[in-house]
């Protein structure tokens, strides 16, 4: 299927929950909730959003310096929010990853080590947010739908949860069997790639200031998400207990992962109208409180791109003397 093909599909798929979703809304309740938000609040959500970012590019500069390299942390959120941006303009992990290695070119000469640190970060930060799903539909299940769909959801978070871990417990199994299955057909070069790649991930692997700190930044940047949507709804209104945003969010999460719609349109609105309403939310209320979360995440994105345009490349910055090792 081309790449054309796949963005129509995807298209296709959100336009049609959004219908679906649009024909049991109120719009002019939708209309007066969202007017009616507490801009105090709203201005709260947003600080806490903010520091959702800062939280991450904290995590990652102590990911760095517990290697020897330390770029200033200002630096370092400045980069986080350029690659925000970069990511709603083009959603692609990739491309968000290779922004923030090239923000790094003035401090670490070997940009593979920066690249390895972050892909390190993305996948500590699915692992405690498989393991926070998780852990919540397990201490919490009257507090989701007991169906068929939210069933299979729950196993698959389970099993993301199970792989995560074993996917840090057995790093050192994989390469071994990389090793032999490469070898078995004469494709050695691969795992020599791998391997190369590998000492960089274990160099990080194997610090425990360095994993500490992409833990902690995993654990922050969860928890601030959640308290984020949380003020969201509060500033809406809603009488909702922050139990329930623990378990809902980090479900919804998982959810948006799947590579279904663009940018999750459809399917964020589609999994908050399905969970909150077993928190008495109607249709209406639960679509206000995903648009309004979706106009904040617009909005914190495009100031990275106003960052972007007032100071140009982050990848051109200058190293300010004593600021940083370079390796």
């Amino acid at each position: 299927m081309t790449q054309s093909a796949k963005w129509l599909l995807k298209a296709a798929v959100s336009g049609a929950i959004l219908a679906v979703i649009l024909a049991n809304v109120d719009f002019n309740a939708f209309v007066a909730s969202i007017s009616g938000a507490s801009p105090s609040l709203l201005l709260l959500a947003f600080g806490v959003l903010f520091m959702e970012n800062a939280s991450i590019a904290l995590a990652w500069r102590e990911m760095l310096s517990a290697e020897g390299i330390r770029p200033p942390l200002l630096h370092t959120i400045r980069i986080q929010l350029i690659a925000n941006f970069v990511g709603f303009a083009m959603p692609s992990s990739l491309g968000v990853d290779a922004v923030r290695g090239m923000g790094m070119a003035s401090y670490i000469k070997d940009i593979g080590r920066a690249l390895s640190s972050l892909i390190i970060l993305r996948i500590t930060g699915y692992a405690f947010l498989f393991l926070m799903a998780s852990a919540a539909i397990w201490m919490y299940p009257n507090l989701l739908p007991d169906t068929p769909a939210m069933n299979i959801i729950g196993l698959a978070i389970t099993a993301g949860a199970a792989g995560s871990v074993l996917c840090f417990a057995m790093s050192r199994l994989v390469l071994r069997l990389a090793k032999a299955v490469t070898s078995a057909f004469g494709a050695e070069w691969i795992y020599e790639k791998i391997e190369k790649n590998y000492s960089l991930f274990f160099s990080f692997l194997r610090s425990p200031r360095a994993m500490a700190a992409a833990f902690g930044g995993a654990m922050m940047t969860q928890v601030m998400r959640v308290t984020y949507i949380y003020v969201i709804s509060s500033a809406l209104g809603y009488d909702v207990q922050y139990a329930v945003f623990l378990v809902f969010v980090p479900v919804i999460a998982v959810i948006l992962m799947a590579p279904v719609s663009i940018s999750g349109i459809g399917v964020r609105e589609g999994g908050y109208v399905m969970l909150f309403k077993y928190a008495g939310l109607t249709t209406t209320q639960a679509l206000s409180l995903s648009a309004l979360n979706f106009t904040l995440d617009i909005i914190m994105a495009l100031c990275g791109g106003v960052i972007f345009w007032l100071g140009g490349n982050p990848a051109a910055a200058k190293k300010e003397d004593g600021e940083a090792d370079v390796k």
